[in-house]
């Protein structure tokens, strides 16, 4: 009577074979792409042996046949020819499966470092319940223009996040009692204040940075008008303008949003009821630690960040940050390579 054994993956076959009376085991096989199982059918210990003979053949043949595909990859991704190419481009020349080829760059220093920061994509969305709920605030540097703006360095940016009504208050340093009459003096002109606010300080602070960039853009543009960099006379002018530009998201402009009246078209323009449902975390971002196992500040999206599967012990110094002696001790502060 023939016996049947089914091979599967993480399996111990034991089968005791009647004829000599006692028990023959099979060790363990591991197959990385069959996921069909394999019926084996034998009724004798030589065709056990010859099952084990052929697997360990096919995992021989598979050692080999990776080794044989990595030359093609190195070969192929380190020809001036090739340039360095991509993913995609790497795969249509060596048409290898996809998975491979991302596994192999991954583990390579040149595309690692110098995969370019991807700067568009979905991000957490910032939810506010109503005027006031929640600001945003900021320094912008000046500092190349003070000698034409009185000494002022900076500019301290505020918004609303659920109007976008924004107030700027230029600064000659940014000490925190400069900062805190600043903040109060906008406290005291607008009559208002925000139950939370929020800093930038190494963290997501979108809707402040969307306005630095929009504000910045006028400004410069006034630059290459007037001929100067000469901006204090103009930033009030500037900050109106804005304030009473119409508003794609709000669809109104920044005053007519801060009105009451307005509150609950405003939350209905930014919220539409149509949402059916809130996924919190939506997009999924990471926290990551260094190899000091320290956390590092902040939260990332993964489009911010690289794989890396090449741990060496040795790391490239890209650059020495500073220099200070002690007695005969040299301390060094660096950045090595490779880095996230």
């Amino acid at each position: 009577m023939e016996d049947a054994f089914c091979v599967k993956k993480s399996l111990l076959l034991h089968r005791k074979c009647k004829s000599e009376q006692k028990e023959l085991v099979l060790l363990q096989h591991q197959f990385n792409e069959i996921d069909e199982s394999l019926l084996i059918r034998g009724s004798g210990l030589e065709d056990i042996k010859e099952v084990e003979i052929s697997e360990k053949s096919k995992i021989l043949r598979q050692s080999t046949s990776s080794e044989g595909e990595r030359d093609l990859l190195e070969k192929t991704y380190y020809s001036p020819e090739s340039g360095f190419c991509g993913v995609n481009e790497l795969q249509r020349k060596t048409k290898l499966p996809i998975k491979e080829v991302k596994e192999f760059l991954n583990e390579q220093d040149v595309y690692t470092l110098h995969k370019p920061a991807r700067k568009n994509f979905k991000s957490q969305r910032v939810f506010v319940n109503g005027i006031d709920d929640q600001w945003q605030s900021d320094l912008v540097e000046m500092i190349p223009y003070e000698q034409e703006n009185e000494g002022y360095r900076y500019l301290l940016t505020i918004i609303d996040c659920f109007s976008k009504f924004a107030w700027v208050v230029p600064l000659k340093s940014k000490s925190g009692k400069e900062t805190a009459d600043a903040l109060s003096s906008v406290f005291t002109k607008s009559k208002r204040k925000p139950k939370k606010m929020q800093t930038d300080n190494d963290k997501k602070a979108s809707i402040i940075e969307r306005f630095n960039r929009t504000l910045k853009e006028k400004m410069w543009k006034m630059f290459t008008h007037q001929g100067n960099h000469k901006w204090v006379d103009i930033l009030d002018d500037l900050v109106l303008g804005y304030n009473n530009h119409y508003h794609t998201s709000i669809k109104m402009t920044p005053t007519q949003a801060s009105k009451i009246e307005n509150e609950r078209i405003v939350y209905n323009n930014l919220f539409p009821s149509k949402l059916e449902e809130v996924l919190i975390g939506d997009p999924i971002m990471y926290s990551i630690k260094d190899l000091a196992d320290e956390e590092i500040k902040g939260k990332f999206y993964s489009e911010e960040l690289t794989l890396y599967n090449n741990v060496k012990e040795e790391y490239k110094i890209e650059k020495v940050l500073r220099k200070r002696n002690r007695k005969e001790n040299a301390l060094l502060s660096i950045v090595v390579l490779p880095f996230i």
